[in-house]
């Protein structure tokens, strides 16, 4: 079928997932059940690295841990082959964060791959470009000005690429009105979300490269 009858939404790495499944244990779905558990033992490590950098002492991030590793909202998520895509998308944005709080060598392209393997698992993920900016004010310190844009720039590049498939695979229901602007997505809430991210980006880009070559902002010699 086409994937409006699939659902209506370009996930490629969530159903390269799910191919390579087929390909290596066939239609069983206890090995998927278990797929779905270690790629959430992975997430649940990645968010512990995050707690235990973020928190000064250990009990806390330890304890932070536990409780979201175990809390209800998640069961479903993994239970269900069908939560494939949430912890994908939970294992790549945890990996991210740690990544961009850690600041190792490499760390602004590792973090901006990993976001790139977020939203190729859940469309929704495209709003964690909003979350680095968040971590260094709950760390007190200057955000990473490159790492910021390039997130940003892997962040456009998934909404535009998104928006292409979505016109091309049919998955945008007939013009309203005879107009092409009236014309909606099958998946209308996330559509809409794409193109609010869409116009607050370019307004942040624009805003960021106009103050960059600002005279104010070029160094003065002494």
């Amino acid at each position: 079928g086409t994937r409006l009858e699939l659902g209506a939404e370009y996930l490629p790495l969530r159903d390269t997932s799910h191919w390579l499944e087929a390909r290596l244990f066939g239609d069983s779905p206890a090995a998927r059940h278990l797929v779905n558990w270690a790629l959430y033992g992975l997430a649940i490590c990645q968010v512990r690295h995050l707690l235990r950098g973020m928190l000064s002492t250990r009990l806390p991030a330890e304890l932070a841990t536990w409780v979201f590793a175990l809390h209800p909202a998640h069961v479903e998520n993994v239970a269900w082959i069908a939560g494939r895509k949430d912890v994908l998308a939970m294992l790549f944005v945890a990996t991210a964060l740690v990544a961009y709080d850690r600041r190792r060598p490499h760390f602004v392209w590792v973090t901006a791959l990993a976001m790139l393997g977020a939203m190729l698992s859940k469309s929704m993920s495209v709003a964690m470009v909003l979350l680095l900016p968040t971590l260094d004010f709950m760390r007190h310190r200057r955000p990473h000005r490159p790492a910021l844009v390039v997130a940003g720039l892997v962040t456009l590049l998934v909404l535009g690429v998104d928006l292409w498939v979505g016109r091309t695979g049919r998955m945008m229901s007939s013009p309203l009105g005879g107009s092409r602007s009236s014309a909606r997505p099958a998946c209308w809430s996330v559509s809409s979300f794409r193109s609010i991210c869409i116009t607050v980006f370019w307004s942040w880009f624009r805003r960021a490269f106009t103050s960059a070559r600002s005279p104010a902002s070029m160094p003065t010699r002494g």
